[in-house]
This record gives C-alpha cells, sequence and structure tokens, in this order.
C-alpha cells in the first residue's frame, strides 16, 4: 500500500545523493550537535517570538509606575524596571536596546552590577566595540573575588591581543602566570584527568576542593598557551618553549600542551622534537583535525609528501569539506612538477605556522564548542571575529553558536554575511536554510538555496535534493517536481530520485508518471523494497496488472518480509483479484504488524464485507475511522463514512 511509504517519503538529502557527505548534511549535523549540547533555551519558533513580545508589553505595563514615580521609590526598583526588560530584549535578540537598558539599569544602581557588567561585556563584544570590553572586564575585575579574576584577566589579554597591543597582553599574563604555577600543587598525581584545557569541563559529582584545583590547572593552561602564543609571534620562542616545557611536565596528558609545544619546537628548527610532541597529541587524542592538518605539514616540511598526502587524506574520509585538508591536497599535486621548495613559497599560507595568540583562541573555541561550553566559545569567536572581520570560518562558527543557544534571527543574519567568494558560502546558506526550515520560513529558506545554485550553475546534487524537500514541506509540489528532474539530469542513475519523483507526481494525481518513475526505479535498483512495494500497491488499487502486482509485492517482502504495510499490500492486490480468504489472511497479519493504521484497518474492514461478516466490518470500519485523523491518507475517512452507509443500506 502507499502508506508504507509515507514514512519515508520526506527522504533525506543522503538518500537522494550518491556523495557520501554533503556540505549541507554536515552543516546540518553541526547544527544539531550544536542544538542538542546547548545548555540554554532551544531555537525559537516565530510563534515563541510573539509570545515574548507580548509579554515584554505586559511588564513594561506592570512596571511603568516605576518610571511614572520615580522620585518616590527607591533607585533599585527602576534598576529592577529596566534589568527585566533589558533581559526581554535580550532574549528576542534586540541587543542593542537590551544594551541601553543594561547601561540605564546600571546608572541607577551599581551596588550588584557583575550579572549586568557580564551580560555587557557579551553586547559589546556582539556589537564589535574592544574598547567598551576592556573597560567593562576591568570595572569586573575590581567587583569578583579572587577565584574569579583569572578567567577575566585572560579575557583581558586576548581583548589587548586583538586591539594590536600584546606587549600589554604580555604583561598581564606573565604575573598570573606566575601566581597560578606557584598556587598549584606539585603533586603529579593531581587529577586523573590532567587536561588542563577548559576550565568548566568539570563532572558535577566532584568535590568543591577538586573543583578549584581543576579550574585552577584549567587556568594555568590558558595562560601558558596564550603566553606562548604571544611570545612566539614576538620572536621569543626560546621563552614560549620553556612555558609550555613547564607545563606538560606539570600536566603530561595535556593534549594542547604537546601541540603547542610542537609547534613552538618547530619554530626553532628542532623537528624532531616537533615530530615526537605532535604525535605525543595526537595519541592522546586521535582525530583532531587540525592537529592532523600540522602533522600533514610537518610530513611536507620533512620531503615526505606520501605520508602528507595519507593524512590529508584520513582529514577529508572524515571531513570532505575541510578548508585546510583541500587547501593542502591541492598543494600537495603540484609535489613531481615543482619541487618542495618551490611548492612551499608558492604556498605560504599553507604551509605557514600559525602559533600564536589567536590560533590557541580559535582552538580553544573549537574545543569549547566540543564540550558545549557555548558561552565560552562566543566570547572567543566574538574577539577573534573583532580582530579579523573577513575570517569566514570565525563568522560561520559564531553563527552557528547563536544558533545553538536560541539566537535564531541573529544566527541567520550572520550568516547572510557570508560573501559568495567564501569557502564557507555553501556551509553559510544551507545551515541559514536549516534553520529558516525549523520555523517553517519555507519559501525564504529555497530563495537562500537558490542563491547558492545560481553561483554553482545547478550543478550540485546535494543543494537540489534539499530544494527539493523544502519545496515540497512549503506544498509547492509543482516546483518540487521541476527541480526534481534538474536533479535526475544530474543523476541519471539514482533510483532514489525517482523515487520521490513518483511519490510527487502521485500527490499530483499524475498516475501515469507514478508508474513510469517506478519502474525507471527497479530497473536501476531491482531489489529496491520500497519501490517495488509502491508500484504493486499502485496497479492493485488501480485493477490492473494484478499478477505483476502480486509478484512486485512478494519481490519487496522478500527484502522486508515483516514489513506490516507490504503485507497489507499483498492483501490489497488478493482483495482486487476476488480472493478474498487469501486477503484476510494478509490482512489479519498486517494489522498484527501495525495495529493503528487507518488504512490498513480499512482494508480489513472492507475484506470482512466481502466475506458476508458484518460484525467484523463494523467492528475495523470503526476502528479505522477512529484513527482517520492521524493518517496521511487524505481521502480515507470519506471512503470510511462511504463504506459504513452502504453497510447501513443493507
Amino acid at each position: 500500500m502507499l502508506k508504507a511509504l509515507s514514512e519515508r517519503q520526506t527522504l533525506p538529502v543522503s538518500d537522494l545523493v550518491v556523495t557520501s557527505r554533503s556540505p549541507f548534511v554536515l552543516a546540518a549535523g553541526l547544527l544539531l550537535f550544536l542544538q542538542g549540547c546547548s545548555l540554554l533555551h532551544p531555537i525559537d519558533k516565530i510563534g515563541e517570538d510573539s509570545q515574548s513580545r507580548l509579554e515584554h508589553l505586559l511588564l513594561k505595563e506592570q512596571l511603568s509606575n516605576v518610571e511614572e514615580s520615580e522620585a518616590t521609590v527607591p533607585k533599585q526598583a527602576s534598576a529592577t524596571y529596566n534589568f527585566l526588560l533589558g533581559e526581554f530584549a535580550f532574549k528576542n535578540e534586540n541587543f542593542s536596546e537590551a544594551q541601553s537598558l543594561f547601561e540605564v539599569a546600571l546608572k541607577y544602581d551599581e551596588s550588584d552590577g557583575i550579572s549586568i557588567h557580564q551580560r555587557l561585556l557579551d553586547l559589546y563584544l556582539l556589537a564589535g566595540n574592544l574598547d567598551k570590553s576592556l573597560d567593562i572586564v576591568k570595572v569586573l575585575l575590581a567587583e569578583v573575588n579572587d577565584e574569579q579574576k583569572p578567567e577575566l584577566l585572560l579575557t583581558q589579554s586576548q581583548l589587548l591581543s586583538a586591539l594590536d597591543k600584546k606587549k600589554d597582553a604580555q604583561v598581564v599574563l606573565e604575573p598570573l602566570l606566575e601566581v597560578l604555577a606557584q598556587t598549584e600543587p606539585t603533586s603529579k598525581n593531581q587529577s586523573a584527568k590532567s587536561e588542563g584545557e577548559l576550565a568548566q569541563d568539570l563532572p558535577v559529582d566532584i568535590s568543591l576542593e577538586q573543583r578549584q584545583l581543576r579550574i585552577l590547572e584549567a587556568n594555568r593552561g590558558l595562560a601558558s598557551f596564550l603566553l606562548s602564543g604571544l611570545y612566539a609571534e614576538d620572536n621569543k620562542s626560546l621563552l614560549a618553549r620553556q612555558i609550555l616545557e613547564s607545563f606538560v611536565s606539570a600536566h603530561p596528558k595535556s593534549v594542547l600542551g604537546h601541540y603547542y609545544l610542537a609547534l613552538v619546537c618547530e619554530r626553532l628548527g628542532d623537528m624532531i622534537c616537533a615530530e615526537n610532541k605532535l604525535q605525543t597529541a595526537l595519541s592522546l587524542r586521535p582525530g583532531v583535525e587540525f592537529m592532523l592538518i600540522d602533522q600533514a605539514r610537518l610530513c611536507v616540511l620533512q620531503e615526505k609528501p606520501e605520508k602528507a598526502t595519507a593524512i590529508v587524506g584520513q582529514v577529508l574520509a572524515f571531513n570532505p569539506k575541510s578548508v585546510a585538508a583541500r587547501r593542502m591536497l591541492l598543494a600537495l599535486r603540484d609535489i613531481g612538477f615543482l619541487s618542495t621548495r618551490e611548492v612551499l613559497a608558492s604556498n605560504p599560507d599553507v604551509f605557514a605556522n600559525q602559533f600564536g595568540w589567536a590560533k590557541v583562541t580559535m582552538d580553544l573555541a573549537l574545543l569549547e564548542i566540543e564540550q558545549q561550553q557555548m558561552l565560552r566559545a562566543e566570547r572567543n569567536l566574538h574577539i577573534l571575529k573583532i580582530f579579523n572581520p573577513n575570517d569566514w570560518q570565525v563568522a560561520y562558527y559564531l553563527a552557528s553558536v547563536y544558533a545553538a543557544q536560541g539566537k535564531t534571527k541573529t544566527s541567520i543574519e550572520k550568516l547572510k554575511q557570508i560573501p559568495s567568494q567564501s569557502e564557507y558560502f555553501e556551509e553559510s546558506r544551507a545551515l541559514a536554510a536549516y534553520l529558516l526550515q525549523t520555523q517553517e520560513r519555507y519559501e525564504e529558506a529555497v530563495a537562500l538555496l537558490e542563491e547558492v545554485r545560481k553561483e554553482k550553475e545547478d550543478g550540485n546534487e546535494e543543494l537540489l535534493a534539499l530544494i527539493v524537500n523544502l519545496q515540497r514541506q512549503a506544498g509547492d509540489i509543482d516546483a518540487a517536481v521541476k527541480t526534481l528532474r534538474k536533479l535526475i539530469k544530474v543523476q541519471p542513475n539514482n533510483p532514489r530520485s525517482y523515487f520521490l519523483l513518483a511519490v510527487l507526481c502521485d500527490e499530483l494525481d499524475r498516475r501515469d508518471e507514478v508508474i513510469t518513475s517506478l519502474e525507471r526505479s527497479i530497473e536501476i535498483d531491482p531489489n529496491y523494497a520500497e519501490a517495488l512495494n509502491y508500484l504493486g500497491y499502485t496497479y492493485a488499487e488501480g485493477g490492473e496488472k494484478l499478477e505483476r502486482a502480486l509478484e512486485l509485492i512478494n519481490r519487496a517482502l522478500s527484502q522486508d518480509p515483516e514489513n506490516g504495510y507490504f503485507i497489507d499490500s499483498l492483501g490489497w492486490a488478493y482483495f482486487r483479484m476476488g480472493r478474498y480468504d487469501d486477503a484476510l489472511r494478509e490482512m489479519l497479519r498486517a494489522v498484527g504488524k501495525t495495529p493503528n493504521d487507518a488504512v490498513i484497518l480499512e482494508h480489513l474492514g472492507m475484506t470482512y464485507m466481502k466475506l458476508g461478516d458484518e460484525a467484523n466490518a463494523l467492528l475495523y470500519l470503526d476502528k479505522a475511522l477512529a484513527n482517520a485523523p492521524e493518517s496521511e491518507d487524505e481521502k480515507v475517512e470519506e471512503r470510511i463514512k462511504e463504506a459504513l452507509k452502504q453497510m447501513e443500506k443493507k
């Protein structure tokens, strides 16, 4: 029966496309990962936004007396009024309004300003205002306790670095690192994990003392990494090496410690140390993409292009859209035509040692995303985006983090800003289209993907497949059919494309095209069970080629013998042939497998009616009618009511 396909009619892109990992699947997959990891609210829907606006207006009305009687109420009340309105504005992604309201709240009452200052810090970063962000950090440093200061000092050093005040950043980090190193216990058995990478990657069940120790370790790690990065940029690689060796000695399981030490050793020309330390980092945490890229780069520097190519292939097998891997592979293809020295000279961006404070900040942001620390990742990415506004990798990940935190409007806006010449253009539009799809804004999603299609001259199979599904969800079946035909021109031997075309044509009542598409689908793949069943049921429903219908459905059942929908199709073919006893046997089996499907229950009721068993016919037709609202067959309720009328007449 056709219902057998209903759960598969909105085909995933991977079913329509031959390639293993499309940029669009990767983009959507990334968002799903981020959204699943988010510690905040989920992606807002349009209705929720409307509700928030209503709550905002009600709050304003309820608190309006505060402003009207400002002379007679405590200043704290006015501060609370503006703070609450600021929170609503922030939730609704009205960030400029939120910033103004928080600033007004501070004017009324600065006695408890830490939370407002923290919020303002993020808003200033979002607005790209490094100077104000730095001012807020200075204020917070005067407000917080000693335990909270190291993290703020680390942020201060990053802000100074982004403002190209790297000497000042060193001045901040040097005493901080000295204090952290002296405060940290010297026992090598401090922590089972001993990563020292991320301050918030902590189990909930550890003691307060253990938690403080882990945070201390992490802050020392971050200070070591940032300061060594600044030293490396300042041609002080020996000092950078000393800092990292000291940290790795105390924390031998620190992945980033070994990794950054490898990069510093490379800068100093100690390639043996660089190779060993990088291998240690990868043994502690295999498969980290940016580390594998550097390992491949080191292989090229050591005249081992074959090994480098194999490592890049490993990266691309996991992430075919890796920009760094694709760049390096393109450069490696020149080896053989050019000497290694010439390849290195002609591709300086690909083979340069990028170690510095910005790389450390980006690496941390990627790890923070993986560790579900979205607020920390957002802050790091904001700093990098301000430092280099044209770094589209940063822009793409920042927009992804916005989406994970429920800042959907801002995420879409930022994704649209990524230009067509960027290597993140396709991914940005795919992610924006996905976000629009979650809000049922299908036409806007299609328009974004069409923008990419024009840039790519219609040749992108993954893109066409996405557009088909979006057009179908929007109810524009004619447009979906036209787009799908373009996809079939690109992929003439993909049976799933023909299958989906049959499903769409069925929705348009184009029966001849349904049959033609299904015949082509099973011609390409004779074992495609869904297509075999769909075609068999189509013939049975039309009362034609019934022997062929039986043969097709039995072939489908040979692939999936316990499928209740396929079994129903077999029973319905027997019904159409007048073999009602055989039909009853199969219908009962189908109901046993799928007991609440309206169409299957309808078929069983109709079979009992043909056999003269009115009691069971009425029983199952009533059950079918009760389940009809859940059915995707829009005509099933009408058919059941007509059958019940016929029984009443008898």
